[in-house]
């Protein structure tokens, strides 16, 4: 059966999760390429209680750094910031990307209002505005992390493994694309101590390019924190496995 939550259980799961906005996670980075893994650098994820053009907001960031020996194959240096109301609506976010030759920055600024969400959405490359388009919907739309920061507390009772739990859009470069975030069942993960951790297991799909694929699969603990222990993202043709060194709250 396919779930999708309203929009006020979401802001009831925002205002839980905005309470516990103070944490830090690092991580350790696998890469994989061609059925061939090797340690890739480290990550870190956070996030915090801050002000934002003088209110009280939640800032969720987080970074990641491929080592030398990486990123002789694949180098990323990648800061996505975004910055959420503290009842977890997106109010601003970006991404900046530094992939060997590659070096851009996206911006996304969202408005919202009762007739839906407006957001603005610009792309630059090496300084040039490569696109600057807005973007409207009726529903709100979200980021990486925000939409991060919704599917961690979302309520997995009575959910089955396979059931779709929250279909969201989210902003993806100069695109608004749809969200599926399907609940695949409970597993143990050992983090980077070798602790086992009871997770709930959450794949996150787009349909960008007409077909069905996975760009993100989150392992978060099955308890009131829901740390994300483990993320496995698809970057094209690779993969990164980033595994929890340590958890500060």
């Amino acid at each position: 059966m396919t779930r999708y939550l309203p929009h006020i259980v979401l802001m009831a799961f925002a205002l839980l999760s905005s309470e516990l906005a103070a944490e830090t996670v690092t991580y350790s980075l696998a890469f994989s390429l061609g059925g061939r893994g090797m340690e890739a650098g480290t990550a870190t994820f956070s996030e915090t209680a801050d002000e934002y053009e003088g209110n009280p907001v939640i800032m969720s960031r987080m970074t990641m750094s491929t080592n030398r020996l990486t990123s002789l194959v694949f180098m990323l240096r990648d800061t996505l910031t975004s910055v959420m109301s503290a009842d977890g609506l997106p109010l601003h976010y970006s991404k900046q990307v530094n992939e060997r030759s590659r070096h851009a920055v996206e911006t996304a600024g969202f408005m919202h209002s009762t007739s839906g969400c407006d957001v603005h959405l610009v792309v630059r490359r090496d300084g040039r505005v490569m696109h600057d388009v807005h973007e409207n919907s009726q529903e709100t739309v979200y980021d990486m992390l925000s939409m991060l920061h919704h599917a961690r507390y979302l309520d997995a009772n009575g959910v089955g493994p396979g059931d779709e739990i929250l279909t969201i859009p989210m902003v993806n470069g100069e695109l608004v694309v749809m969200q599926h975030i399907l609940f695949e069942g409970t597993e143990s993960v050992t983090d980077g101590d070798g602790t086992a951790h009871e997770c709930l297991r959450l794949s996150v799909r787009d349909y960008k390019y007409g077909d069905e694929r996975e760009t993100m699969k989150v392992f978060v603990t099955n308890d009131a924190l829901r740390i994300p222990v483990r993320m496995d993202i698809v970057l094209g043709s690779a993969a990164i496995k980033a595994v929890m060194k340590e958890y500060i709250r």
